[in-house]
């Protein structure tokens, strides 16, 4: 709307069609220092109101085309604020009535009083600048208070996020308990465990050295891969507790797929269909390169999301997997047929110790192969519809890196050496001789003071030492070593799942982590050690 300027005069339209009246009219308007314009009938006063800024209109009732009153109408549609002062000859109450009801300011009858008018105009030009500062204050009042009421909405949506984070870090204290818990017992069960899987690998690969039987060489592959599988979880699990990160490798996507589909079908199909549940799995394995990851990681990432598919279809339905390749990574995508997830679950699926199940798990699973595949550099997305079913999409990292297993067999000595374990687990201990003794003079002890003992009575080339020993450490035991015979190659062997930055590697020249990979990866270290061993005495 125009406003009134503090520098500009009033602008005043004279409606009139008498001449003479609206000459006079103008020398007097002039003569108060305002400006005019005049207008003989309606619609030349209608094409002024378009063209000029108005502040006060003067309008004759009676006009030779359109009435004052509807003109008087058309400018209050036009711009409310100009105030219109009604002039008439012939008043009457109904006039009257009527000016006052379309909004007219003022109702004079002539002959005008030049004196009244004035004043009536000076009234009407001081209501409209008022009218016109009421309106800039109000809508700056209302921009305040829409200003305040967002700014009050966002403090209110910011506490409400501070009382849902407390109520979440309320909900985690229970969890970190329970983790800490777990820390502390995750160092001594990796250890005993992997020294249990050492007694259970170890055999097993000897074994298959030792025959060409077809039946027991599967045999033994089925225990290595079994063994292997669960030191992979230990792994992780230590992994999982200690926030470092797992050593990855190439990956089989569709192998690990099928293998894990197999493992899983006592859950998917026999346990289903004891109860009434016919559950189809249906596959879509387009071939894939390897991903990074561990193969033990991708089989629980994939059974966790199985199991989940399986807990969603209580009354049957189908599971379907398959893979495709991109430029940067495979995708692996879970789908079932189940009873889907809402915004709250799907939400909180990831948060550890989350289940909707009262009786299965312990809500690990998801959050589990979660980080598994986050810290492989992947990412897992879920699609899910209530009633309609979920869809897990794995998005795997490509293993970009040269296979360096072929590169593992190092030249090495092949000459025989003289070895010394000091290992205190007797299946360990028991092995490592067993695996060395076709082709090196070997000897074993039970704890490192022995193995001091022993280390003094003859020359050794290469000692293999077991870190966590009751009597003495491993690092001690090669420490003590040393000041006799610094040139001695160490091998740490241990089934602690050490940080890499742990300072007790320092003592060692190699590292072997139980259970072991394979006796070849054994022999293959030790012919390197004593190679080792040979070059420092050749430089004295």
């Amino acid at each position: 709307m125009p406003q009134l300027s503090n520098n500009m005069p009033p602008h005043i339209l004279i409606v009139d069609d008498d001449q003479t009246l609206c000459a006079a009219l103008g020398r007097w308007v002039t003569k108060q220092g305002w400006t005019h314009v005049q207008a003989g009938q309606a619609n030349n006063a209608i094409n002024l109101l378009a063209s000029q800024k108005i502040d006060l209109a003067l309008v004759d009732v009676r006009l030779p085309d359109l009435d004052g009153l509807e003109l008087s109408q058309h400018i209050v549609n036009l711009d409310k604020d100009i105030p219109i002062l009604l002039m008439t000859a012939f008043a009457d109450l109904e006039t009257a009535r009527q000016a006052l009801n379309i909004g007219v300011y003022e109702y004079l009858t002539k002959p005008l009083d030049f004196k009244d008018l004035r004043v009536g105009i000076e009234r009407a030009l001081q209501h409209r600048k008022l009218a016109q500062e009421n309106r800039v204050y109000r809508a700056k009042l209302e921009q305040e208070v829409a200003q305040r009421t967002q700014e009050l909405t966002q403090i209110n949506a910011q506490l409400q996020l501070e009382i849902e984070d407390r109520k979440k870090m309320e909900r985690q204290l229970v969890q970190f308990e329970r983790l800490g818990a777990l820390a502390e017992m995750s160092e001594g069960v990796s250890h005993n465990l992997n020294n249990i899987l050492t007694g259970i690998l170890g055999p097993a690969q000897l074994i298959e050295l030792q025959t060409q039987d077809k039946k027991i060489l599967n045999e033994t592959r089925v225990i290595q891969q079994a063994a292997l599988r669960a030191a992979d979880l230990v792994k992780r699990l230590a992994v999982s507790v200690r926030g470092e990160n797992e050593e990855l490798h190439a990956v089989d996507v569709v192998h690990t797929i099928q293998e894990t589909i197999e493992a899983a079908r006592p859950r998917w199909k026999d346990e289903a269909e004891a109860k009434g549940i016919q559950i189809e799995i249906r596959t879509h394995l387009q071939a894939t390169p390897k991903i990074r990851g561990t193969a033990a990681g991708l089989h629980s990432v994939l059974l966790n999301l199985i199991f989940n598919a399986v807990d969603a279809m209580p009354k049957s339905g189908h599971i379907t997997l398959s893979t495709e390749a991109t430029d940067q990574s495979v995708q692996v995508s879970i789908s079932d047929t189940g009873s889907g997830m809402n915004e709250e679950t799907k939400r909180r699926v990831f948060e550890p110790f989350f289940t909707t199940q009262a009786e299965v798990g312990r809500g690990l699973g998801m959050a589990g192969a979660y980080a598994s595949v986050t810290r492989w550099g992947g990412r897992l997305d879920l699609d899910s519809t209530p009633n309609k079913g979920t869809t897990a999409i794995v998005h795997l990292p490509i293993w970009t890196q040269h296979d360096a297993k072929a590169d593992q067999d190092i030249i090495g000595s092949t000459r025989a050496g003289n070895i010394l374990i000091v290992e205190d687990e007797s299946i360990v201990r028991s092995f490592l001789t067993r695996a060395l003794s076709s082709h090196h003079q070997v000897d074993a002890e039970s704890n490192g003071r022995k193995g001091l003992a022993q280390f003094s009575k003859k020359t050794y080339d290469v000692v293999l030492v077991d870190l966590g020993m009751p009597d003495l450490p491993g690092d001690q035991v090669i420490a003590q070593m040393r000041r006799t015979a610094p040139n001695v190659s160490a091998i740490l062997i241990t089934g602690w799942q050490l940080s890499k930055d742990d300072p007790r590697y320092l003592a060692f020249d190699f590292h072997l982590q139980k259970p072991f990979d394979s006796v070849s990866k054994i022999t293959t270290l030790v012919a390197q050690a004593i190679q080792a061993y040979d070059n420092k005495q050749a430089n004295l």
